[in-house]
């Protein structure tokens, strides 16, 4: 609380509460600023908890590193099936059993047992294959009791003496969504920063993997530098404008437009059936309403050869005995030419008009027996 923090709004308020009763009887505050200061500071809970805490023993909190049973009942059995693999003659891993230090609270291999616990654990070591170093389920357990005692001891004892804290940098996500929760701003502030690496288990915000170099301090800083100027405004103050707008004015000038729009709609709706086809005239520039269809347009015209009937076509007349056809070619033009003769001799029609689209020009073709 801020009242605990500062001894001297508490001693002014305590003057202030005794002066104000001292004047209420009539006498004079015989309370001084350094007296009502040294009051506060001795009714003060955060100074009382301050002295607590400093003028404890670190043995009060601090438990021992239980190596004796280490030597009694782990060490033999580690000796016993991980000594062939992991020893003198061997060192699979570059780990060495027989090397590591058994005080976890303060030796220097606490990491290095934290694997061997999570080998242990999951019973990944020994291996499957290794039948003659098969661990049996009562020394498993004895190895994992005893490291998980102490690897907890081990964790206590590091927060307690306060010299292993992590420190690391923000990631880019968290860094933009500082900046924007900070300056208000809903951009993306943080995209020119360089990408974030992984660590093995798919996460980005590893403290080993967040170290700061020289260039990422500087691009974060311009990062914030950018960020601020965004969210600064600089020069003189514009003059307010307030607009007042008249409701019913307002709407009195949308009536009519509204009518308007719906008498229009209803027009075009009654003009042109929905789904109507339209013809285009080459020559005039005339749109013309065509009301009959594709029932009227699609034909299926017979394909003969000689006397024999090969079976039938669809095509789309636009003129007695004139079809059109629309494509989209942008290469073999000439060989689909080919193939419309082709189906022009085999039919009784007069011509087929052939309207090609590509990514430059329109290409109209008439196509005539002979």
């Amino acid at each position: 609380m801020q009242t605990m923090k500062n001894p001297a709004i508490i001693g002014l308020l305590i003057l202030g509460i005794t002066g104000a009763g001292l004047a209420a009887d009539g006498q004079e505050a015989p309370i001084s600023l350094e007296a009502a200061r040294e009051h506060g500071r001795a009714e003060s809970r955060f100074l009382k908890e301050s002295t607590a805490e400093s003028t404890s023993t670190p043995s009060d909190a601090v438990p021992a590193s239980n190596v004796a049973a280490f030597r009694e009942s782990v060490e033999p059995v580690l000796k016993k099936s991980c000594l062939a693999c992991h020893g003198p003659e061997k060192s699979e891993g570059r780990l060495r059993i027989d090397q590591l230090n058994p005080d976890l609270l303060t030796g220097p291999d606490v990491e290095r047992w934290r694997e061997v616990f999570g080998a242990i654990s999951k019973s990944e070591m020994p291996p499957e294959d290794a039948a003659e170093y098969a661990l049996a389920d009562a020394d498993r357990g004895r190895i994992v009791d005893w490291l998980t005692e102490e690897l907890r001891a081990a964790s206590l004892v590091r927060r307690n003496i306060k010299e292993h804290s992590s420190f690391r940098r923000l990631t880019n996500y968290e860094y933009n969504y500082a900046l924007q929760d900070l300056l208000g701003l809903p951009y993306n502030l943080a995209n020119n920063l360089p990408p974030e690496s992984t660590s093995e288990d798919g996460f980005k915000n590893s403290s080993e993997l967040l170290q700061m170099s020289v260039m990422q301090f500087q691009i974060y800083r311009e990062t914030a530098l950018k960020a601020l100027k965004r969210a600064t405004v600089s020069g003189e103050r514009p003059p307010a404008v307030t607009y007042i707008i008249s409701m019913p004015e307002e709407f009195e000038k949308a009536a009519p437009k509204k009518e308007e729009a719906a008498t229009d709609a209803g027009e075009k709706k009654k003009r042109k059936p929905r789904n109507q086809h339209e013809l285009f005239h080459v020559e005039t520039g005339e749109i013309i309403d065509f009301f009959g269809g594709e029932a009227y347009s699609l034909r299926r015209m017979e394909l003969w050869d000689g006397p024999l009937l090969l079976g039938t076509h669809r095509v789309q007349l636009h003129a007695d005995g004139h079809a059109f056809i629309v494509t989209s070619l942008s290469h073999g033009q000439a060989a689909y030419q080919e193939h419309l003769k082709v189906l022009l001799t085999h039919t009784r029609l007069k011509g087929i008009q052939w309207i090609n689209f590509n990514h430059f020009q329109v290409e109209i073709t008439t196509i005539e027996p002979g």
